[in-house]
């Protein structure tokens, strides 16, 4: 007996022995799951795509340090641009070590852009807007700082450029023609100042086996905004992209970044900001594929359109419009209707597109878009003039039974059921209802967001100046007089508004004028004036009824 107890004793499945291994399983599993989440990148598993990423990369540096390049090399090469999309992260353009062959750049320059083609990729190594300039008076500029160019050509599976010879053939058109691994590759682009756009037209010849498609690239710099819950930023930057029949739109900030993302039957692709973008809109017969990606270090954003070889020819051609210019409503849909959609106009967009029309209306009768917005806002509250009205009359009703309200909630304090019957059952008898008064918040809401977004995202307003102390509503008030006044006068209306609530809760009330001028100090001087003027015809709207009211109470009397 002895002896079972002590062979029992030393058992590997002891229940102790079990709880401890239980334990240790616990503690290793959420400590990788910990380490998993740090460091995302370092856990995630290797696929073959990305070992043959290595390789290539690898069979690559080799053939291009002793000058040619294999077969072999460009169908690996393949997977690897295919494999550094899917990675979210932005390929480093070659050394000049690796391609000796120096860059060329050929210049243009019109009334509406200054431009310099680079020869590698035959993309766009500047490109200027000249009818527009930033706060410091210099020319916007759309090209990033590194990376990628803008339109940049290449054949799908090499990192290297291609080398293209550039002449130009007209005023507005360049020709381009390389030559990759007996592949002949002709490039034209054709400008179209008029409406910001140039139309790109690629054709490869001499077709071998080994080729697989083109790719064609829009990059962008992606900066830092400062934004908090108070000073929202209005420069928001973003990838857009249209597939099949629906729309995605990535917004992107330097700190968070962006998820990859992959995107087929793709016919537009965008980078853009507040006013400004870079958009391509394919014209080809194939069917082409987008993919994203952010490279976080760099803070570059890259978007790639692929066309792939479908059936093989003698001869591949693409084509597709680019676009670098601002995000004009009426040019973008010169260009093409779906381009028109890289401006958001937010949740309310059908409603902002009708208020957006009827202020450039009020916009070619004053010539002034900030006496335009204030005819709008006038127009906006003239419309829901009538729904103040019953709010008015629903407030100063529930004002004038709340000694009755009271007694019954003293009567049936003890029995919420029954006070609710009898609540219900009054208010009824008495044609009140508690919800009248917030009838105007509810169908101002949508309008606000509307404006917000049209105010925020129209480049008609960048840098059009009202008067005054005002001159660009597409940036805050420089003095904060619009917040300020509006502040004051929204306070007096609150005063002069029936209220039902406990004095603790007035008190309360009170602080919302505050915070609202406050949240609107950091938002663009259109919105802002929107806001004043309607606080204003609110307040002397308030006025007028209660004037009227006081009249109507001592005729009364008086009778």
């Amino acid at each position: 007996m002895q002896q079972q107890s002590s062979d029992k004793n030393t058992n590997f499945f002891d229940p102790k022995t079990l709880l401890a291994i239980v334990l240790v399983g616990i503690v290793w599993i959420g400590w990788q799951n910990y380490l998993s989440n740090k460091y995302p990148d370092a856990y995630k598993p290797k696929t073959a795509e990305q070992n043959a990423e290595k390789t290539a990369t690898g069979d690559q540096n080799s053939s291009q340090n002793q000058g040619t390049e294999s077969s072999a090399t460009l169908s690996a090469e393949g997977k690897t641009s295919v494999n550094n999309n899917s990675a979210g992260t932005v390929t480093d353009k070659p050394t000049p070590s690796n391609n000796s062959t120096p860059e060329q750049i050929t210049s243009f320059e019109n009334e509406v852009w200054n431009m310099k083609i680079s020869s590698k990729g035959m993309g766009f190594k500047q490109i200027q807007l000249n009818t527009y300039t930033d706060s410091k008076g210099r020319p916007i500029s759309l090209t990033p700082k590194a990376g990628y160019l803008p339109f940049e050509t290449n054949l799908v599976g090499f990192q290297s450029p291609l080398n293209f010879t550039i002449k130009q053939v007209g005023e507005n058109q360049f020709v381009g023609v390389a030559n990759k691994n007996g592949l002949r590759i002709e490039k034209t682009i054709t400008l179209n100042p008029e409406n910001y756009s140039f139309d790109v037209n690629v054709v490869v010849k001499n077709i071998k086996e080994q080729f697989s498609g083109v790719v064609n690239f829009v990059s962008k710099d992606i900066a830092k905004v400062e934004t908090s819950f108070f000073m929202p930023a209005m420069n928001q930057q973003e990838f857009f992209v249209a597939h099949g029949s629906t729309t995605d739109r990535e917004y992107l900030t330097a700190d968070t970044g962006a998820e990859p993302g992959a995107f087929a039957r793709a016919h537009v692709v965008s980078l853009g900001e507040q006013y400004f973008a870079l958009a391509m809109v394919d014209r080809s017969d194939i069917i082409p594929e987008a993919k994203f990606a952010f490279d976080t270090t760099k803070n570059i954003a890259v978007s790639r359109l692929t066309h792939s070889v479908i059936n093989r020819a003698d001869q591949f051609q693409i084509k597709y419009v680019g676009y670098a210019g601002p995000k004009d409503l009426d040019i973008l849909k010169r260009v093409d209707a779906t381009l028109a959609d890289i401006i958001d106009f937010g949740w309310f967009s059908w409603l902002a597109h009708i208020l957006f029309d009827i202020l450039r209306w009020f916009f070619s009768i004053f010539g002034n878009w900030g006496i335009a917005i204030i005819a709008l806002t006038i127009l906006v509250r003239i419309f829901v003039l009538p729904f103040h009205m019953m709010s008015y009359r629903s407030m100063k009703a529930m004002q004038d039974i709340q000694p009755q309200i009271k007694a019954l909630r003293e009567k049936y304090k003890d029995d919420q059921q029954r006070l609710n019957q009898e609540m219900m059952s009054f208010m009824k008898d008495n044609k009140v209802n508690p919800m009248g008064g917030c009838l105007p918040m509810l169908l101002q809401f949508p309008v606000f967001i509307a404006l917000y977004r049209v105010f925020g995202q129209s480049i008609d307003l960048y840098q059009a100046p009202f008067g005054l102390w005002i001159h660009d509503l597409s940036m805050k008030d420089p003095y904060y007089i619009l917040p300020v006044v509006m502040g004051v006068v929204f306070f007096l209306q609150t005063k002069l508004t029936p209220t039902t609530m406990d004095p603790n809760q007035q008190k309360v009330m009170m602080i919302m004028p505050v915070m609202f001028a406050f949240f609107m100090a950091g938002l663009p001087s259109a919105l802002t004036l929107y806001m004043c003027v309607s606080t204003i015809f609110g307040f002397l709207q308030q006025m007028y009824v209660m004037k009227d009211k006081k009249a109507a109470t001592a005729s009364t009397a008086k009778a």
